[in-house]
Parts: C-alpha cells; sequence; structure tokens
C-alpha cells in the first residue's frame, strides 16, 4: 500500500512538471522548455546553464537582500527654498555675564573678605568641605534681614504677580503691604529663607532691574517698564533673560506677569504653554528682526567664572531649555553685532519613522519619548533637551541635590524637605556634572534607559556675525539712545549702584540731575544743554560716551535668506525599491516575472491536487462508479473487464491518475507490468497483452461481447452475480 502511495505521488507530480515543460514552455523561463525538446546529451547542457543562471541570480538576490535588511535612511537635501512660512523665530537668551553684582554685597553690609568667600563658595563656586555651623550661623544672619527678606518679596512679586515696573500700576499697590508683613513671609518661608539659595536671584539684577534699555520686533516695541525682560529664567551659566518674540511681543499677553505668560497656557487647566501654541511664519530683513539695546554696568561687576565683561547670547528653539555653556555667543559692550540667522529644517517621511526603530533611524518622533524634568507642553523633546536632562538626572543620583536653577516640575516645599537645592559640597559635584554635559546622554522612559537621539522633526538655526564700533561720538547726541542712557544712569543713581557708578565716573549722577533740572531730554531742550558753552555739559557729553563705551551693546537679529533649507531623512533603499531590483535580477538571470509567480503556483496547486486525488482514491473506492453513472464517460477514464464469483451484477471504473499508478505511460500506450490498481480492491488475472488507447469510451452495457486484450479483473463481492465488461479499443467520439 505504502509503494503504491509513493509511486501514484512521483506519477501525479511527474506529469505535472511535465505539464509545466511542454504546455506553458517553462513559464517563459528561459531554457526550461528545452527539458522537453531536445535529446539527452541536450538537456544535460541546458540543466547546467539553468542552474548557472540560478546561481547567478541568488548571488544577486542574497547580495540585494543584505543591502535592503542593513540599509536604514539616508539624509538627502529636499529643497533649497522651503518658504520661511514653515519657519519659527528663534528665541533669544541674554546672560549677563556679572552674575553677581558688587552693590548687593554693599546693601547688606558685607565687606569682609571672609564671609565674601564664603557666599561666593556655597553659592557659586562650590568647596569640598560641609559648611561648619559657625558658617551657617553666619549665612542665616545673612539672609533673614529685613532688607534683602524685603528683596525676596520685590522679586517673586514681579515674577508672579504683575507685568510692569511701575510702583503706581494697579498691581502693585499692595506692595508696601507685603513689605510691612515681611516678618510673616519669613516665618512662611523660613526653611527656604534660611539657607540663602535666593541670593542668586538677588545677585544678578536689583529685583526690577534688567540690562534691557530698548527691545524691538518688527514693528513692535515694548516699554522698559515690562517685567517680560527681567532676568527670572534659569540656565547652566545663571539667570538670564529670555525673549521668545511671538509671546513677549504678543499684545494680547502684555497684561500677564511673567510667570504666566512663559509657563502657563490659554487654558490653566492643561500643561501647554502659549510658547507651545506658537505658529510657524517669520520674515526676513532686519526690520522683521529682534533689536536690542543693553547695559552691561560693567562698574558694578564684583566676581565672575569668565574673565570677560558683556554678555552671553544663545538662539535657539522657543522650547529648548538653553545650554549657554555649549550655544553661548559672546556679546561685547561698546560693539554693535548684526546676528543673521540662517535657519534649516529637518524632517522625516512617515515611511521611515514607520518601518525603522529610532535607533535605525536615529531621530525620536514626536510623543515617542517624553522628558520627566522638562515636561512636555512646556518643553519639546530634542537632543539638547536630553542632554539636559541626562546630566540633570546625574545631579539628582550623585549630587542628592537640586539645581537651583531648574526646579524641574516639583514644589519648592518638596525641594526643602526632600531634595535640597546644591550648595557647597553638593554645588562642586553639580558643576563637576554639567561641566561635562554631552558626556552624558541616556535616560530613563517608561522604566527603560534609551539612548538620546536627534527629533525627527527639527529647526536648527546657524548664525552668521558680523560687528561694528559703538557709539559714534559725533552724532551719539543726535541719537535717541543718548537720552535713553541718560534716564538709566539717573535710575542707577537712586539706588544700591550709586557708589560704584560715581567711582568709575566722577560727579556723574550731580551732572544728570543738574541736566534733567535745565529741562535736558525733554521737548522743551532735547540737547541744548549739551551744546551751550558750559563746562558741565560739555563733561557730562564726554561722560555718556564713556559710559555707552563701556557698557552699551546693540545686538540686531534677524533672518538672513527668504528661503531655507529643508533637509529630509528617508529610507535609503524603499521596499518598491527592493522589489524593482529583485525583480530585475530575475528577469535578467531567468526571465522571471510577476506572471511567472501565478503559474508557478497554479502548477503547484495543480500537483498538489493530483497528489491528494490519488490519496483518497487509495484509501476508498469513491472514484469508482456503477454502470449506469458511467455510460458518458470520456476522454481520461479507462474500463476494466471485471469477473466476480457473485451473483448481483456491477461495474465499477477506476480513474486515470489510479491506472497510471498501476503502469508506465510509454507514447500513448499502457504497458501493465505493475500491480492492479488499489482503487479496485482486486488482483489481476490476466496481464494486458498488446496496447491500449490512453483514451476511450464505453460501447455497451455490461454483459456485451468480450473482447481480447483487455484487463481480466476478479473482484469479490458477497453473493453477487458474476459480471463481465470489457474495455474495447475504439476511438473518442
Amino acid at each position: 500500500m505504502g509503494g503504491s502511495t509513493s509511486q501514484s505521488v512521483r506519477m501525479a507530480c511527474c506529469s505535472s512538471l511535465q505539464g509545466i515543460c511542454e504546455e506553458t514552455h517553462g513559464f517563459g523561463l528561459n531554457g526550461w522548455k528545452y527539458f522537453s525538446k531536445v535529446k539527452s546529451g541536450g538537456k544535460i547542457l541546458w540543466l547546467l546553464i539553468v542552474f548557472a543562471s540560478l546561481g547567478v541570480a541568488t548571488l544577486f538576490l542574497h547580495a540585494s537582500i543584505v543591502d535592503f535588511t542593513s540599509s536604514t535612511v539616508v539624509t538627502t537635501i529636499d529643497t533649497t527654498t522651503a518658504p520661511l512660512g514653515t519657519v519659527y523665530f528663534p528665541s533669544v537668551i541674554i546672560c549677563s555675564i556679572n552674575q553677581i553684582r558688587k552693590s548687593l554685597f554693599r546693601s547688606l553690609g558685607v565687606s569682609n573678605s571672609t564671609h565674601i568667600n564664603l557666599l561666593l563658595e556655597t553659592f557659586y563656586t562650590g568647596r569640598s568641605t560641609r559648611l561648619s555651623a559657625e558658617e551657617k550661623k553666619i549665612i542665616q544672619d545673612l539672609a533673614t534681614r529685613k532688607e534683602v527678606v524685603q528683596k525676596l518679596i520685590l522679586h517673586w512679586h514681579l515674577y508672579s504677580d504683575t507685568n510692569t515696573l511701575d510702583m503706581n500700576d494697579t498691581s502693585n499697590v499692595n506692595i508696601s503691604v507685603k513689605f510691612d508683613n515681611w516678618l510673616d513671609f519669613r516665618d512662611t518661608w523660613k526653611d527656604f529663607i534660611q539657607t540663602f539659595d535666593y541670593i542668586r536671584d538677588l545677585a544678578v539684577e536689583e529685583p526690577g532691574d534688567s540690562p534691557f534699555i530698548t527691545a524691538r520686533y518688527g514693528s513692535h516695541s515694548l516699554s522698559v517698564n515690562t517685567t517680560s525682560f527681567l532676568p527670572f529664567f534659569g540656565t547652566d551659566l545663571g539667570f538670564c533673560s529670555i525673549i521668545k518674540p511671538q509671546v513677549t511681543f504678543d499684545p494680547g499677553l502684555e497684561h500677564l506677569s511673567w510667570e504666566k505668560k512663559n509657563f502657563y497656557g490659554p487654558v490653566p487647566e492643561l500643561a501647554e504653554t502659549h510658547s507651545w501654541n506658537i505658529k510657524t511664519g517669520a520674515k526676513v530683513g532686519k526690520s522683521n528682526g529682534l533689536t536690542l539695546l543693553l547695559d552691561a554696568e560693567t562698574y558694578d561687576y564684583m566676581y565672575q567664572i569668565k574673565p570677560s565683561e558683556g554678555f552671553k547670547m544663545a538662539i535657539q528653539h522657543h522650547l529648548d531649555q538653553p545650554l549657554m555653556s555649549v550655544n553661548e555667543i559672546d556679546i561685547s559692550p561698546g560693539i554693535e553685532s548684526q546676528v543673521a540667522i540662517i535657519p534649516t529644517l529637518y524632517t522625516t517621511t512617515e515611511e521611515a519613522i514607520r518601518r525603522f526603530t529610532p535607533q535605525e533611524r536615529g531621530c525620536y518622533a514626536k510623543s515617542e519619548v517624553l522628558l520627566q524634568h522638562l515636561p512636555n507642553g512646556m518643553y519639546r523633546y530634542d537632543i539638547g533637551n536630553c542632554l539636559f536632562e541626562a546630566a540633570y538626572t546625574k545631579v539628582l543620583q550623585v549630587c542628592s541635590c537640586t539645581p537651583y536653577f531648574h526646579w524641574g516640575p516639583v514644589s519648592l516645599e518638596y525641594i526643602v524637605n526632600e531634595r535640597p537645592f546644591c550648595r557647597a559640597e553638593n554645588l562642586t559635584c553639580m558643576n563637576d556634572i554639567f561641566g561635562k554635559i554631552g558626556q552624558f546622554n541616556k535616560i530613563q522612559y517608561n522604566g527603560a534607559e534609551v539612548q538620546c537621539l536627534a527629533a525627527c522633526e527639527d529647526q536648527t538655526n546657524s548664525i552668521s556675525i558680523s560687528q561694528s564700533v559703538l557709539p559714534n561720538r559725533e552724532t551719539l547726541v543726535q541719537r535717541p539712545e543718548f537720552c535713553l542712557v541718560i534716564r538709566r544712569i539717573h535710575k542707577s543713581c537712586q539706588g544700591d549702584k550709586r557708589i560704584g557708578l560715581q567711582l568709575r565716573y566722577p560727579s556723574i549722577c550731580q551732572r544728570i540731575a543738574e541736566g534733567l533740572s535745565f529741562g535736558l531730554c525733554t521737548s522743551l531742550d532735547w540737547d541744548e544743554y549739551i551744546h551751550r558753552s558750559n563746562q558741565s555739559g560739555i563733561e557730562l557729553e564726554g561722560q555718556i560716551y564713556r559710559y555707552s563705551k563701556d557698557n552699551l551693546a546693540l545686538i540686531n537679529v534677524y533672518i538672513k535668506n527668504p528661503v531655507v533649507t529643508r533637509i529630509k531623512r528617508d529610507q535609503k533603499i524603499p521596499v518598491i525599491w527592493f522589489v524593482a531590483n529583485s525583480g530585475g535580477i530575475l528577469g535578467l538571470c531567468m526571465g522571471f516575472s510577476m506572471v511567472t509567480v501565478f503559474e508557478v503556483l497554479h502548477y503547484i496547486l495543480v500537483c498538489i491536487w493530483k497528489v491528494v486525488k490519488n490519496r483518497i482514491k487509495i484509501g476508498d473506492d469513491m472514484y469508482c462508479s456503477k454502470e449506469k453513472d458511467c455510460e458518458n464517460i470520456e476522454a481520461k477514464e479507462f474500463l476494466f473487464n471485471i469477473q466476480n464469483d457473485s451473483s448481483t451484477e456491477c461495474l465499477r471504473w477506476c480513474s486515470v491518475c489510479s491506472l497510471q499508478a498501476a503502469g508506465k505511460l510509454a507514447g500513448d500506450s499502457l504497458t501493465a507490468a505493475a500491480p492492479p490498481p488499489p482503487c479496485c480492491r482486486g488482483s489481476f488475472t490476466k496481464s494486458v497483452n498488446g496496447t491500449l488507447p490512453r483514451k476511450g469510451k464505453l460501447s455497451g452495457k455490461p454483459g456485451f461481447t468480450s473482447a481480447n486484450n483487455g484487463f481480466t479483473y476478479r473482484h469479490s463481492l458477497n453473493n453477487e452475480q458474476a459480471v463481465e465488461a470489457n474495455l474495447q479499443k475504439e476511438s473518442l467520439l
């Protein structure tokens, strides 16, 4: 039975393969048709040719597959003429190099060099040893003084409760009440105040002061009385002023305090800030850019890590945490700087994002990774932000303290009680880690450690700077900056900065007061006072020029080109390219096509069907039919002479596939040298003598005259009449 089964399978498949070669000419595969047409020697030659072609195709396909699977993304220039409507005007961060004012220490009455060094080491440079009880007492006494606590009250008020420095404004009328209740305030925030961490807020600028004299964005200007330019924004350099032109100069947001404008959004309950909702759209040219006039107040310098004077500036995306140690630009006083921005857009196709992992494409898509200490809605994911997060997390883990310049999304109460600010020996640890920013490039996300990568959608800003000397002495008096400087110096003369100002520029406060009393810089007498033949006016002009040369910096930030370059990150080998390449290889080597695939599938199914059909025949006689069902059987059906001892007539027939299993086809003849067809479950009584046609039909009903040269087959049926049938050699109708 097993031998018959395998033989039937082989016969069916061989028949199908021969049909392939004969009827389809090898599916159109070059050379295959010769397997059935040429003689033995030719077949061997064509067999070698076909297998050589298969080998070459296999090698080429292997190389193509390896290239496809190993290739990820490729970066190309998509266009060099992308419109500015797709560009964000960047944010500008201005940091005074002088983070510690000399006037602050004068106001505290601190002149002892030991105490000064104690404050510097504790809150700025760090130290190798812990604070002693005596040192803590000195710091606590300084931190809890009335004038110092009142400065902190004003600082917090300007940060969160008002949008103007005008103390006569309705939003500031209650400040005097807050000053009177300074003891209650000190007791409420005792744990925070007595550590004196907030000295860093007060040291960079007197509360209410900023380095800005004028600021203009496009056609919009802001009064210097606004709180928008105060140095409230923390960076790794210290506290700085941040300008997001689309928010800072938005008339609809002018009424908001600095905190609400920068850290809240249209819907306070949502995490999305006003900055998050900034739309693209920038304009070319200086007239559509940002112009800033700054005062460095170099006369008030006391100590700074940097050896220079002036400002550090950074140009970056409005949703990025500034990394001043990485992106800083030096702005020197006495210089006008033209800062031309050249934006570059980066984009990644959806196909590349779907097909590749972040590591394979080298970037993270939107919301694919969120930062813990730079919350979504206020900050975006960017490799710079990721590197900051990695360093910040390292500080929390190794130094066990919180950097004062960035509290993160936690409350002050939590920090004071659970994660104190970095100071003294912990500050040394923090400075060391942030000095290595970029070396820590992994963060925790969803319980796993992930590598910092670029953002798939990004805008970078390259800059070019040109500079010229400021001011021009011959035209200074006629310039509007002259009177702006006069008013600013006059304001400084009213506070703690007067002593340092007078030491650097003797009698300048008296001369300005005298000039203003005579109508200087008013509509009555704009600059006539200076041109009069008096010594005071001449000396004042000289001092204002010297002051401007020493302290003023004019910055113009603008988009340089009317179009930008967009760089696209895409699949290096798209799927369609791989399919086309593979099809070309198969077509070149074998003449293969899509139609060939369906032809092969068709004949495979035919082969399988014949095999299954034979196996079913072997197990059952269901393909044999009685006489009454077989009167019109034609074509591929052979009839057998069946003889039985039973008295019942029964005629059974076997299909050609079973007959093929019983012998070998040779041309148009059938040689019955094999066992009988299994479907008939009997035994031959005589073998075929001669030839039988491959196609025939029933010439009569059971009992017709027998003919020679037929199969005589004995089949056992219970008590059935013997029936004899004969297969005649006849042609088809």
